[in-house]
C-alpha cells in the first residue's frame, strides 16, 4: 500500500503529491500526518497523507518513517477544500492545508495535557490501612482525603488541599495503597455565563427559524440571507436553529466577525448549550488552541464559535454554518491565501449538503442582490422584538446648511441636539472614521495630493505633531510648505478627522 504526501514546505517547487510506501504494521489513513525522509539526504520533514493507492510506477520509493498523532488530522472533505482553494484563490496546496489544523500542531510545538492522578488499590481496606498509618500523619491524611473523594484525584488537587504533599503520595503508591495514572485533560478558555432568560419567539422569528429548518431538512447546500432590523432577535433565531440542527444529529459552526464579540457570543451560547461548545480564535493561548480543536476533531464539540478561522473547524457533521454580521470586512483575509469566509462556509455546506445562514442588518450589496435574485432565500426580520421602537435617525444636508452661511463642521440640527443634551446633564456620543485632522492634503494649483512613498495612498495629516501619516504602513512625512510637484506655496488640507471635531466641538 502507498500514499501521497503532500510535505509540510511551502514551496512552490515542492507544492505537489509524493508517493511513500506504508511499511508494515503502520496503520495510515488520510489525513494523517506524518513524518517522512525527504530530498537528497533524506531529512525527516512533516506530511500529510492526502490520498492512499495500492500500485504505484515509480520503481523506487521511500518508506513513511512515522505517524505524529494517532488520529487522522484532516477530514477528507478539508481535502477536498484545499484542493478547491488551490484553484480558487491561486495558492499553495499545502498553505491551505495549514489553514485546517492548529499552527502549533506542525513542528509538534504543543502536545497533550496530562495530569498525574491516583486512586485507591483494588481490594483496599481502608480502615486497616489507615490504622498503619497512625505514625505517618501526612500520609494518612493523604489517604482518609482519597477515601472521602472516592473517585480518581489528581496529586495537583491534592496538594492544592494538603501543600507539599507529594512525598507522601509517593509513599501510599509504594505502600501499594495508591494506584498512579495519568489523565489527559483539556485547557479550556475560560467562558462568561450571561444567564440570558428564555425568550418566546416572535411570529417573525419563528418564520426565520422555520425557513432554516426547511433547508436543513432539504439538505441541498442552500444559503439563507436572515435580514434583520437592530434589536430583532437575530441571535435568538441562530440559538434556536442550532437547537434543531442538533436535535437533527447535525453539528454547526458559527462565526462571529471580531474577537471582542466572541465572549459575549459564547455567553449566550453556554447558557443554552453547555459544554458541548467549542471556541476558536487567535486570543486563546496555544495549548488552549490545541486542546478547543483536538475536542472537536475528537468529536466532544458539536458547536463552534469563532472568528474568521473557525470557518475550517474540522466538525464531521456539518449541517449549518451561520455567520453574524455577514457583511463585516474582518471576515476576508488579508494573508496568503486570501480567502472569504463566506466563499468558505458556501462550499462547505454544498460538500455536506447543510446550510449556510448569512445575518445582518446591513447586508452586503452582493449578498443582498443574491438574495432579491433568488440565488439565495431572503429571510426578513422587520420589526424589534417586544415592539421596542427603532431610534429617530435625521440626515442633515450640509450642501444646504453652506448655503444659509453655516461654514462648520456640525450642522445647525446638532449643534442644537447637543445643547439640549448637555443642558440637561446627558452625554453625547459622536463618531467620525477618520484619524488625525485632515484625511488628506492637497495642492490646489495643479491637484497633486501627498501619497505614501512605500504604499501609493494618500497621506493623512496630524496637527498635533504637525506632520502627515500613512495608516496603512505608519510611515510619517513633514508637512510640505510648497508643492512638491509644481512648488507652489498652496497646499491645503482636505477632509475631517478626530482632531477637527475635538477642536471645533460644540461648546454649549
Amino acid at each position: 500500500m502507498y500514499a501521497e504526501v503532500v510535505v509540510d514546505i511551502a514551496h512552490s517547487a515542492v507544492d505537489r503529491r509524493f508517493t511513500y510506501r506504508i511499511p508494515e504494521g503502520l496503520n495510515v489513513s488520510v489525513g494523517h500526518h506524518v513524518l517522512v525522509p525527504f530530498g537528497l539526504g533524506d531529512h525527516t520533514k512533516e506530511g500529510f497523507v492526502v490520498a492512499l493507492k495500492e500500485q504505484t510506477d515509480y520503481p523506487e520509493v521511500k518508506d513513511i518513517a512515522k505517524i505524529i498523532e494517532p488520529y487522522p488530522v484532516l477530514l477528507p472533505e478539508q481535502i477536498r477544500l484545499a484542493e478547491w482553494m488551490q484553484e480558487a484563490y491561486h495558492c499553495l496546496f499545502v498553505d491551505a492545508l495549514r489553514l485546517m489544523i492548529p499552527a502549533q500542531l506542525r513542528g509538534m510545538r504543543v502536545k497533550e495535557k496530562r495530569v498525574r492522578t491516583v486512586r485507591l488499590a483494588d481490594g483496599l481496606d481502608p480502615d486497616a490501612a489507615l490504622a498503619s498509618l497512625n505514625r505517618a500523619i501526612a500520609q494518612k491524611r493523604v489517604l482518609e482525603l482519597v477515601i472521602r473523594i472516592n473517585a480518581e484525584a489528581s496529586v495537583p488537587d491534592i496538594n492544592a488541599f494538603y501543600p507539599n504533599s507529594t512525598a507522601a503520595i509517593n509513599a501510599l503508591i509504594k505502600r501499594g495503597y495508591l494506584v498512579e495514572q495519568n489523565e489527559t485533560v483539556f485547557r479550556r478558555p475560560d467562558k462568561m455565563k450571561l444567564h440570558a432568560p428564555l425568550y418566546t419567539l416572535t411570529d417573525s422569528q419563528r418564520h426565520a427559524v422555520d425557513a432554516i429548518d426547511a433547508a436543513m431538512q432539504a439538505q441541498n447546500g442552500s444559503v439563507l440571507l436572515l435580514h434583520g432590523v437592530t434589536g430583532s432577535g437575530k441571535t435568538e433565531v441562530y440559538l434556536k436553529a442550532i437547537s434543531d440542527c442538533l436535535d437533527a444529529g447535525g453539528q454547526a459552526i458559527v462565526l462571529v466577525p471580531e474577537i471582542s464579540l466572541t465572549p459575549q457570543t459564547v455567553g449566550r451560547f453556554t447558557d443554552r448549550f453547555g459544554d458541548r461548545i467549542a471556541v476558536l480564535h487567535s486570543r486563546l493561548s496555544p495549548g488552549e488552541r490545541f486542546d478547543e480543536w483536538r475536542r472537536i476533531r475528537l468529536g466532544l464539540a458539536d458547536i463552534v464559535i469563532g472568528a474568521r478561522s473557525a470557518v475550517f473547524a474540522p466538525v464531521e457533521r456539518l449541517l449549518l454554518i451561520i455567520i453574524d454580521e455577514e457583511h463585516e470586512s474582518s471576515y476576508q483575509s488579508e494573508s496568503q491565501p486570501r480567502y472569504l469566509a463566506g466563499e468558505i462556509a458556501a462550499k462547505r455546506v454544498r460538500e455536506s449538503c447543510g446550510t449556510l445562514v448569512l445575518g445582518s442588518a446591513t447586508p452586503s450589496l452582493m449578498s443582498y442582490s443574491r438574495a432579491l435574485s433568488g440565488k439565495y432565500t431572503l429571510v426578513e426580520l422587520p420589526d424589534r422584538v417586544e415592539g421596542r421602537p427603532l431610534p429617530t435617525v435625521e440626515i442633515a444636508n450640509m450642501r444646504e446648511e453652506l448655503l444659509m452661511g453655516n461654514t462648520g463642521i456640525f450642522s445647525d440640527t446638532l449643534a442644537e441636539r447637543l445643547s439640549e443634551c448637555i443642558g440637561n446633564g446627558k452625554q453625547a456620543m459622536l463618531f467620525i472614521n477618520r484619524r488625525g485632522y485632515s484625511t488628506f492634503v492637497s495642492c490646489r494649483s495643479c491637484g497633486y495630493v501627498l501619497k505614501c512613498d512605500n504604499c501609493d495612498i494618500s497621506m493623512t495629516y496630524h496637527k498635533s505633531e504637525s506632520r502627515v501619516r500613512c495608516h496603512y504602513c505608519g510611515a510619517v512625512k513633514p508637512l510640505p510648505k510648497e508643492c512638491p510637484n509644481c512648488k507652489k506655496s498652496f497646499i491645503k488640507q482636505f477632509g475631517i478627522g478626530t482632531e477637527q471635531v475635538e477642536e471645533d466641538r460644540y461648546d454649549a
